[in-house]
């Protein structure tokens, strides 16, 4: 990973720190962002997905120093994304949106080095997720992402 952890570790409180607003803050701009992407969440009951995505982002934090148990939870997670229809296509927007949300929370205390290494770690997170999709999956719609 070539992500700064030490960087990461310091600044995840801010973002835990609006833990409650990560979710809603996250959807409502990738709504807006991609309106597109209303259809990806169409069955899904969005407070418990916004509980979710919480629980997900929060874990894998809390996993950094695991790089093992951090890789096999990424992958089991891609996997389940798959089976409700997410595609390698869809994975850029929400990148995207994550770094804006990020950005939002931090406020006035984002800054380059800040925004790097967190895209750093979106971009090895969806790598691996999309990894482990690969992994039974070798016909999935796109090739691995590579940070």
């Amino acid at each position: 990973m070539s992500v700064d952890s030490e960087l990461i570790r310091k600044t995840q409180s801010i973002v835990l720190s609006h833990s409650k607003g990560l979710a809603t803050t996250f959807y409502q701009m990738l709504e807006d962002t991609y309106p597109e992407s209303k259809i990806l969440f169409q069955s899904a009951k969005m407070n418990v997905q916004k509980m979710e995505f919480e629980r997900a982002f929060y874990h894998i934090l809390s996993l950094l120093d695991q790089p093992e148990e951090l890789q096999k939870y990424l992958h089991d997670i891609g996997i389940r994304h798959m089976t409700y229809g997410i595609l390698a296509i869809h994975y850029p927007m929400i990148t995207q949106t994550l770094i804006l949300t990020l950005k939002s929370l931090f406020a006035e205390q984002w800054n380059g080095d800040i925004e790097k290494n967190w895209k750093d770690l979106i971009q090895t997170i969806l790598k691996q997720m999309l990894n482990g999709v690969h992994s039974v999956d070798k016909n999935y719609n796109n090739p691995p992402v590579t940070p």
